[in-house]
Formats: C-alpha cells, sequence, structure tokens
C-alpha cells in the first residue's frame, strides 16, 4: 500500500516539474523600446496616458509595435514593454 502511494507521490511531482517547464517555455520574452530601436525600428508616434506613462508606436517594414513606457516623477529609469500589432 505504501508503495502505491510513493509511486503517486512521484507521478505527482514529475507532473508539477512538467508543468512548470512548459509554462516557462509559453511565456513570452518580454520586449523593451530600446530593444526595438536598437534592431531598427522607427518610432512613428508617441501620445501621452493619463495615469503617468506614454504610448509610442514603432514600425520595420511590415512589423509594428506598440510601446506602453511608464514615466516615474521620482526615478531616472523608464520601463517599457511592447506589444506587436498584428
Amino acid at each position: 500500500m505504501s508503495i502505491t502511494k510513493s509511486r503517486f507521490g512521484i507521478a505527482i511531482l514529475v507532473a508539477a516539474l512538467l508543468c512548470d517547464a512548459v509554462e516557462a517555455q509559453q511565456q513570452p520574452q518580454t520586449i523593451t523600446l530600446s530593444s526595438l530601436t536598437s534592431q531598427g525600428f522607427e518610432i512613428k508616434a508617441a501620445a501621452n496616458t493619463t495615469f503617468g506613462a506614454a504610448q509610442v508606436f514603432l514600425q520595420k517594414g511590415k512589423d509594428a509595435f506598440v510601446c506602453l513606457v511608464v514615466l516615474p516623477v521620482d526615478a531616472p529609469q523608464r520601463e517599457s514593454r511592447c506589444s506587436s500589432i498584428d
């Protein structure tokens, strides 16, 4: 009886580890404004938002991205997250 419980516990542990590995592979890599501009993307438009951030639109050929750039008041570092426009 304890062998069956032990095997069941090992099976659950292996399944959990495999699920974590698959989930880690599926998470997209963070794309930033600076990484896109370094790849030759050009800023085509920008707009301020009401909550201390800006939207920046970039394009290179057929590929286009929109970035949300957080503009912190008291921090020198700006954070950006970009998404592909399909």
